[in-house]
């Protein structure tokens, strides 16, 4: 009887992979709106119903990548990851596609790390891991090595060039705008392009006997002449080139007839416009300003118009009201935008924006100074579509016996099943069973997952604890997510290094 049990136990194993491989039918990459079930040529069939999910299983822990093994759940045997990978093969390690997500092709390789548990990128030639972009750069020694006044400075024991706005490259060696941006065709005899300490922005250099073209962005032959000044617009004079006059146009002002204000267009105040207020250039300071209306105010830190506060009360999400020149303004935090910090990015065009409605409520958690996507009690977070969802139920598989052992393979949705707030997945097995795919350093207890309990005592008295989280006295909350990982919550001015809120994030 035993024999029996395994021996279909085992053909039910060989024959599932080998309709879902052999069949090429990837039941993962279905789309959701797919139709409910997909037959074979032969007749058999497998029900993909929708709304639910299936977790490919496994045979041998080879079965299972980096270090995890391939184990009994139910009728079937599913691999357990490491902590910080997920995924039916344990194929997805967490910080690959977060912390390390750039850690590829010339800025590392990302790996997991078997022994120490947790994700590496790992950096070759002459190139360290940078501590706080999470990706392989060149070092440096001194100022030297870096180009258009760039600086070495000493981050996690290894020099890194630290660039201009603008300017890119491991040695600084890229102006973004010279090379892919505005002015990439600035070169030969369409200019000469190069980075304006000054101003802080790319410029395209012309010679004498040509202009700047404003749409185009490289030098031509002004083929617009001018006869008197009143001709060229703001301040720029009518002077003689060769046979013909042209306008010269004051500093900061470019076109064939010094139309364009730079700084109105591309620099400093290239947002003040609209609701933001209206730049010109003012021929008496020679200069180009910012006109605020209504009942705005020039923030030069922003430079726009924008509008004043009193006190911190004037500012939502945490904002506080600070002195910037001669007026108040409401200083939002980070992700935070608006003259009353009244919109959280996130929340509309960032990663919750689909957070609302029957998707869940986002807002700004003040005491953690973070976005939060709030879900109702019959749904969880889904963190990679970033919604509130029915808590998951997986498919549970069934085999139906027939003289030839198994001729069909179907799949069902079981009922409601929820594990509680540590738990990503909940689903019953072949025999009812419920089963709770808890959050890394939780088990299952009586229907639900609870924190692991470890046995601490030194002497004859028995006593256990829960395994704990600590992010040092510089962070207000500490917990692990889905995959295990350590997150840590820090206090304003510090950041997350190696587990621990440490340094302070003003610095880099």
């Amino acid at each position: 009887m035993i024999f029996s049990s395994v021996f279909i136990y085992i053909c039910a194993q060989i024959l599932l992979r080998s309709r879902l491989n052999a069949k090429a039918v990837s039941i993962r990459k279905l789309p959701a709106e797919a139709l409910a079930e997909v037959n074979y040529n032969n007749g058999d069939m497998v029900h993909i119903l929708k709304n639910s999910s299936w977790q490919e299983p496994c045979l041998w822990n080879s079965d299972c990548q980096n270090g995890g093994t391939c184990e009994d759940q139910g009728e079937f045997k599913l691999c357990q990851c490491k902590p910080g990978v997920g995924g039916d093969k344990c194929d997805f390690v967490s910080d690959c596609f977060n912390k390390y997500s750039n850690c590829e092709g010339e800025r590392g390789t990302c790996s997991y790390d078997l022994q120490n548990e947790k994700a590496v990128c790992t950096c070759s030639g002459n190139k360290a891991l940078h501590p706080y972009e999470n990706i392989c750069k060149e070092t440096c020694r001194t100022d030297g090595d870096c180009e258009n006044n760039g600086i070495c400075k000493e981050k996690g024991g290894n020099g890194f060039c630290e660039c201009k706005p603008e300017i890119k490259g491991d040695r600084c060696e890229i102006v973004y705008d010279c090379t892919n941006g505005k002015y990439k065709n600035c070169k030969g005899e369409n200019g000469t392009c190069s980075y304006n300490f000054d101003t802080n922005a790319a410029e395209c250099r012309c010679p004498a006997d040509k202009k700047l073209h404003d749409l185009e962005n490289i030098c031509k032959v002004s083929t617009e002449s001018c006869r008197e000044d009143s001709d060229c617009q703001n301040g720029g004079s009518c002077t003689a080139v060769g046979e013909s006059k042209f306008c010269q146009c004051q500093a900061g002002v470019i076109g064939d007839r010094c139309q364009t204000v730079v700084d109105c267009d591309s620099v400093n105040y290239k947002n003040c416009k609209g609701d933001n207020g209206t730049c010109f250039y003012d021929q008496q300071k020679k200069t180009a300003v910012c006109n605020c209306r209504f009942n705005k105010t020039f923030d030069p830190s922003d430079g726009i118009c924008k509008e004043t506060c009193r006190d911190d009360s004037g500012c939502q999400n945490g904002g506080y009201c600070t002195i910037v020149g001669e007026s108040k303004f409401c200083q939002c935090k980070a992700g935070v935008i608006g003259d009353r910090c009244q919109t959280v990015v996130d929340c509309i065009s960032g990663k919750y924006k689909n957070c609302k409605g029957e998707n869940g409520s986002c807002s700004y958690d003040q005491q953690r100074n973070t976005v939060v996507c709030h879900c109702p009690d019959n749904k969880t977070f889904n963190p990679y579509e970033g919604i509130c969802k029915v808590k998951r139920n997986t498919t549970t598989v069934r085999t139906t016996n027939s003289p030839s052992l198994m001729t069909t393979i179907r799949m069902s949705t079981s009922s409601e099943c929820y594990c509680g707030r540590h738990s990503y997945s909940c689903f019953y097995d072949a025999f009812l069973g419920k089963v709770c795919r808890c959050l890394y350093g939780y088990i299952q207890v009586n229907g639900s997952c609870t924190a692991i309990k470890y046995n601490t005592s030194t002497t004859e008295r028995p006593e256990t604890t829960s395994r704990d989280c600590d992010c040092g006295k510089n962070s207000y909350y500490c917990h692990f997510d889905w995959s295990g990982t350590k997150v840590c919550d820090c206090n304003y001015g510090y950041v997350q290094i190696d587990g621990y809120c440490t340094g302070n994030a003003l610095e880099y």
